[in-house]
């Protein structure tokens, strides 16, 4: 630091004694608990960024915590490429963290500066930081230099901790996904953090210096430094966002929420020993879990942030998470959640949401939901009834409703997605639901409102009550083809518009690629339907599969003679895919 200090009192067994006078005592003690106070919120704030949780209680944290580089907390929940403040605050905390234990070392006892450093292995669950650190203290106690240059001997303790910090910056996470200068960036807190660690070492002696090395050095420089950074997080970041990162983990958007895993692999994690018969069993229960905890982090994220810009992304997951079912259509090759197909006991979860969050996205999702619901309702009867169309009515108002809100939610979407991705080196933070759940919310509401105004839904009992029917069919049911078969043997189904509708759900089950383009071709004939324009559709993208299954081009026309067709009818649900498509694929297919 530039001066020299020099200790009237002799060295105790050979070793340079503590810098401040433990006089008066009761004011020592005072100023080493409160800087000790200072060191476990500091490490407690640490795991707080991390887990959401100031104290890690849970049996194997400290297990998990040896197996987790410290790079993987700063690209985490919050990163510091979707949440740029981030940098200063996570550099600025672990250069706290770093700093106390090793001024601790100079002014204090070599025990408390240990201390302090244990806290960075309890209580920031940290020990490969904690360990080094404590070198760094013992290296800096135990130095001639304590008592008359400390600052050399601060510098001397934190080479360790520069040195692995160092490592951490070249060890982080999977670099090769980040660009050139993004990695470059990866290394701002780690930087800050020495930047601290070196400048608040020197506040702290030089304040130690004025006061005549009387206790009450530390802690005022330390908190000098948090306060800023503290207010930092909490107004620029914040705690909810904080807690919606951390609710987002392992979760997937639009109808999955859970992702789908491959049998034998959930087989060899969750149950080895069993058989095909009890694998959906197991599978259901297994789900039912995790959907009740994922319920439960939303209920308590909703009542501790009630007033939160996130909170209608987490009602929507709340609601959504409320229809989780197996699809049995995928076993036993896969075990995949989803919760295409909407359940009656969701209800009151999405009536809420549109309740309270009218006017936001989500509820223009609540909106196309409640709406299928309400065809379902109308299926519950026996046979078809006048008052079925006042339902239907209703129905289609929610979704004239849900088609305005998100076309205009989609374009503002879009516009911010596309600002924030011309910045290029950092990301648009996790969101759900995100721009892709709307355009499908968006292209599932078009179809409904073309099927409900095609087949007179709105005027004609026996096609509203048909239209429930439809829609009340379970695609994740394992008798969901049998239902389908059903449905077309009816008779009213028969009679009403919706009968191709009814074939055309029957002929998105097949899964080779020769039965599924022969049941389009059928049904595209017959340009008088609605679903004609339909199948047009997917046997153009049926020709672009011809990979798959090499004798299709032989009896497909090329996929962009499809596309064309499906352009140049009526106002149509799938104009604008095929337009997307006929900007991507060659004039010609390539066999």
């Amino acid at each position: 630091m530039g001066y020299t200090i020099c200790m009237s009192t002799p060295r105790t067994s050979g070793f340079p004694r503590p810098l401040l006078q433990p006089r008066p005592r009761w004011w020592w003690i005072v100023c080493l608990l409160l800087t000790m106070t200072c060191q476990v919120v500091a490490c407690a704030f640490w795991n707080f960024l991390q887990t959401g949780r100031w104290l890690e209680m849970a049996p194997g944290a400290m297990r998990n915590a040896i197996g987790t580089p410290i790079s993987e907390t700063i690209l985490g929940a919050l990163s510091i490429f979707s949440y740029p403040w981030m940098l200063v605050v996570f550099g600025v905390v672990l250069g706290i963290i770093l700093l106390i234990p090793l001024v601790m070392a100079a002014l204090y006892p070599l025990w408390s500066a240990l201390l302090a450093a244990m806290a960075l292995v309890f209580v920031a669950l940290n020990p490969i930081m904690g360990i080094v650190v404590a070198m760094g203290c013992v290296l800096v106690a135990r130095n001639r230099w304590r008592n008359t240059h400390p600052y050399g001997a601060l510098v001397l303790g934190a080479l360790p901790t520069g040195l692995l910090l160092q490592l951490l910056v070249f060890t982080a996470a999977d670099t090769s996904l980040l660009l050139p200068m993004q990695r470059w960036i990866l290394a701002i807190p780690f930087l800050l953090a020495m930047a601290v660690l070196l400048l608040g070492g020197l506040c702290c002696l030089g304040l130690a210096k004025l006061r005549k090395l009387r206790p009450g050095a530390i802690w005022p420089c330390i908190l000098l430094i948090a306060m800023p950074t503290a207010w930092t997080f909490f107004h620029q970041v914040g705690t909810d966002e904080l807690h919606y990162a951390l609710l987002l983990r392992g979760v997937e958007g639009g109808d999955v929420i859970f992702p789908a895993q491959p049998s034998e692999q959930w087989k060899q994690k969750h149950a080895p020993r069993s058989g095909a018969p009890q694998l959906a069993t197991l599978a259901q229960r297994q789900l039912q879990t995790r959907c009740d905890a994922l319920l439960d982090r939303c209920d308590a994220f909703l009542g501790k942030f009630p007033a939160s810009d996130r909170a209608p992304a987490v009602a929507w997951l709340s609601a959504q998470a409320r229809s989780l079912q197996l699809n049995r259509a995928t076993l036993p090759q896969l075990i995949s959640p989803t919760a295409a197909w909407p359940v009656e006991s969701a209800r009151p979860a999405w009536e809420t949401l549109l309740r309270q969050w009218p006017d936001h996205p989500a509820g223009a999702l609540a909106r196309l939901q409640i709406a299928r619901l309400d065809f379902q309702s109308i299926a519950t009867a026996a046979k078809p009834d006048p008052a079925h169309l006042a339902m239907a009515a209703k129905a289609n108002q929610s979704l004239l409703a849900a088609r305005e809100t998100l076309i205009k939610a989609i374009a503002e979407l879009d516009t911010n997605t596309q600002k924030q991705t011309r910045m290029g080196l950092f990301t648009p933070h996790t969101s759900l639901p995100n721009l892709d759940d709307y355009r499908q919310a968006l292209q599932a509401v078009r179809e409904l409102l073309w099927k409900i105004k095609l087949n007179d839904v709105l005027t004609d009992p026996p096609c509203a009550w048909s239209m429930g029917r439809l829609l009340a069919a379970n695609p994740c049911a394992l008798n969901y083809l049998y239902t389908l078969r059903t449905l077309q043997a009816d008779p009213v189904i028969k009679a009403s518009k919706l009968l191709d509708n009814v074939q055309m759900a029957y002929a998105h089950q097949h899964t080779d690629l020769h039965d599924r383009s022969e049941a389009m071709m059928l049904l595209a004939k017959d340009e008088t339907t609605d679903t004609a324009i339909e199948a047009t559709y997917e046997l153009g993208r049926i020709a672009l599969q011809t990979s798959s299954a090499p004798s299709l081009p032989f009896r497909l026309e090329p996929s962009n003679d499809y596309f064309r067709k499906v352009v140049g009818a009526v106002d149509n649900p799938w104009t604008l895919q095929a337009n997307d498509w006929l900007k991507q694929t060659p004039s010609e297919p390539t066999p």
